[in-house]
């Protein structure tokens, strides 16, 4: 998909936020957010897409941050990422997230996509 929507089939490799939005646009019925400013780990959104360990080359990595909220008032919430590096651990890949821990300077939002043919996620109508 990301070859057919620009992607380098040969690399160098670079895969910039509008390609990443692209991708997910085709595949499911997902939306990005344009990068945002890091601003703390309290103001992230539930789902979103981290750049990490930005450097004046323009490289970075990505991972998926997920916060899960607690169900009941009780209950806990807590939040991990989801790691894709191949230099990363495997036991490592899917941690627990604290983010003073990472240099993250951006961040993409993912949403749900507004339905477009005008119906409910459940099919039932608006």
């Amino acid at each position: 998909m990301a070859v057919t929507l620009g992607m380098r089939a040969n690399g160098p490799f670079y895969f910039d936020e509008v390609l990443f939005r692209k991708v997910l646009f085709n595949l499911s019925p997902l939306a990005c957010s344009p990068y945002q400013d890091f601003v703390s780990g309290a103001a992230l959104p539930d789902v979103c897409v981290l750049c990490l360990d930005y450097d004046e080359n323009e490289a970075a990595r990505h991972v998926l941050f997920h916060r899960v909220r607690a169900p009941t008032p009780d209950g806990q919430s807590f939040s991990y990422v989801i790691d894709p590096a191949g230099w990363i651990d495997a036991k490592h890949q899917v941690d627990g997230f604290a983010t003073s821990q990472h240099a993250a300077c951006m961040v993409l939002e993912i949403t749900q996509r507004a339905n477009p043919n005008g119906k409910s996620p459940s099919g039932k109508g608006k």
